[in-house]
C-alpha cells in the first residue's frame, strides 16, 4: 500500500515538469531540437501532452483571471494572422512568432492546475532553491572543463561559456538566494563573488548586471519608502546622464537601444499602445533595416543570405515582443498580477525574505529578459514563467494571510 501511494506521488504532473527543468539545464538546445516528425520537436510534444493533461484536470475556477484576457487577445490575433498568411510563405513565420504565446498558455494552466495551497506555494519555492544551486555547480564544473580543455558548445559566438541557456537564470536566482537567506558573512561574500564570476563568464553583459540589480534592489529593500522615491529618481538621472556619453554606448548597445526605439515608435505612435501587429509580420522596416547596415554596419537585419532576418530576429528584448504583437496595454495587463506587487514598495516598508527572494529573482530574470530573446524560446521561457507565477500566488496564498 504504501509503495502504491510513494508510486502515486512520483507520477505526479509537476515532477515531470521538474524532471524536464533538469534535462534543459544538463542538454539545453540539443534536447529541444530533438524532432519527433517534420518541424514538430520533442521538447514542444512534451509540453503540448503536459499541457493537455494540466488543461483536463482544472477543477476549479481559474485563478489570476486578468491574464486571461491577454491570452485571448492574442489568439484573436493570432487567428486573423493565419486567415491573412494563408497560402503564403509568412504562414510558418506566424507560427514561430506566436511560441512566445504558447509557452505562457501552457505556464498559466499549469500554475492553475498546480498551485492549490499555501503548501504547493513552498513547494515551488524549495524547487527554486535547488534548481539554482544545481546551476551554480553545474556551471562552475562546466567552466573549470571549458577553461582547462578550451571546449565551448556554443560555436556561433565567441567567448560565450555556459552549459545551457536556462543555467544563467538558474544563477541569477542563486545569486538572490545566497543575498535573502545566508547569514554567515563569509559563506555570503564567496557566494557573491562565485555568482559573479559565472554570470561574467557567460559572456553576457546583461547577465552580469541582472546580478547588480539584485544587490542594488537588496539596498533599496532597507531604506524607507520615502528614500526609495528619491532613490528611483537618482537612478533614472544617473542612467540618462551616462548615457550621454558615448563610453557607455559601445555598437552592440548603440544597436539594440535603436532598435529598440524603431519598436517603440510602432508599439506606441503607430498603433496607440492598444493595438497589436499580429503575427507573421517584421519586426522592423526594410527602410529602416538598410539605414542601420549603414550607420553601424550591420548587415543583420538586411541580407541576401537571410532574406527573412527582418521576421526572425526580433528587437532582443522579449518585453518589447510581446508588445509587439498584441499591444502595450494587453501587455500590461499579463504582468499587472507582479506589478501589483511591486507597487507595495511605495506603502509597505518591510517584506518577509520568501517574498524578497522571489521578488529579487523576478526582478533579476527581468533584466535578463529585457536584453535578450528569452521568453521566445523553448529553452528558458518556462523557467521564468515559474518564477512569474510562484511570486503572484506565493502574494496570494502566502503573504496576504500572514499578512
Amino acid at each position: 500500500m504504501k509503495t502504491g501511494i510513494k508510486i502515486n506521488r512520483l507520477l505526479k504532473l509537476h515532477n515531470f515538469v521538474a524532471i524536464l527543468f533538469f534535462i534543459l539545464l544538463f542538454f539545453g538546445k540539443t534536447f529541444t531540437k530533438i524532432p519527433v516528425f517534420s518541424s514538430l520537436f520533442l521538447y514542444d510534444f512534451l509540453l503540448i501532452i503536459i499541457f493537455g493533461l494540466s488543461f483536463f484536470k482544472i477543477k476549479r475556477k481559474l485563478q489570476l483571471p486578468i491574464i486571461i484576457i491577454p491570452i485571448i487577445i492574442s489568439v484573436l490575433y493570432f487567428i486573423i494572422s493565419i486567415m491573412k498568411h494563408y497560402n503564403t510563405e509568412h504562414l510558418t513565420f506566424v507560427i514561430r512568432q506566436y511560441a512566445t504565446f504558447i509557452y505562457i498558455i501552457i505556464a498559466y494552466f499549469l500554475a492553475n492546475k498546480f498551485f492549490t495551497s499555501k503548501d504547493r506555494v513552498n513547494l515551488a519555492i524549495r524547487f527554486i532553491y535547488l534548481f539554482s544551486k544545481v546551476s551554480v555547480v553545474v556551471q562552475s564544473v562546466f567552466l573549470i572543463i571549458s577553461l582547462m580543455t578550451g571546449y565551448s558548445n556554443n560555436t556561433a559566438v565567441e567567448g560565450h561559456r555556459y552549459i545551457s541557456p536556462i543555467v544563467v537564470l538558474g544563477v541569477i536566482t542563486y545569486g538572490a538566494y545566497v543575498i535573502v537567506y545566508k547569514e554567515k558573512l563569509l559563506f555570503k561574500l564567496v557566494s557573491v563573488i562565485l555568482t559573479f564570476i559565472l554570470l561574467f563568464s557567460t559572456g553576457h553583459a546583461s547577465a552580469f548586471l541582472s546580478f547588480l540589480v539584485i544587490l542594488l534592489f537588496n539596498f533599496f529593500l532597507k531604506i524607507n519608502i520615502k528614500q526609495r522615491v528619491i532613490g528611483i529618481v537618482v537612478v533614472i538621472l544617473l542612467i540618462m546622464f551616462l548615457y550621454a556619453f558615448p563610453q557607455f554606448r559601445d555598437v552592440n548597445a548603440s544597436w539594440r537601444l535603436i532598435y529598440w526605439g524603431h519598436v517603440i515608435n510602432n508599439i506606441f505612435l503607430e498603433n496607440f499602445s492598444l493595438f497589436g501587429n499580429g503575427f507573421g509580420e517584421p519586426y522592423s522596416t526594410y527602410e529602416f533595416a538598410i539605414g542601420l547596415n549603414k550607420t553601424h554596419n550591420s548587415y543583420v537585419l538586411a541580407n541576401t543570405y537571410k532574406p527573412y532576418s527582418r521576421w526572425l530576429i526580433g528587437p532582443h528584448n522579449s518585453f518589447l515582443t510581446i508588445m509587439f504583437h498584441i499591444g502595450f496595454l494587453p501587455t500590461l495587463l499579463l504582468f499587472l498580477p507582479v506589478i501589483r506587487i511591486f507597487k507595495k514598495l511605495f506603502y509597505t516598508a518591510k517584506f518577509n525574505n520568501d517574498l524578497k527572494f522571489l521578488m529579487m529573482s523576478f526582478l533579476g530574470l527581468s533584466i535578463w529578459v529585457a536584453f535578450n530573446v528569452i521568453l521566445e524560446l523553448p529553452h528558458s521561457s518556462l523557467y521564468f514563467w515559474l518564477l512569474f507565477f510562484t511570486l503572484s500566488y506565493y502574494y496570494k496564498y502566502c503573504y496576504i494571510l500572514e499578512k
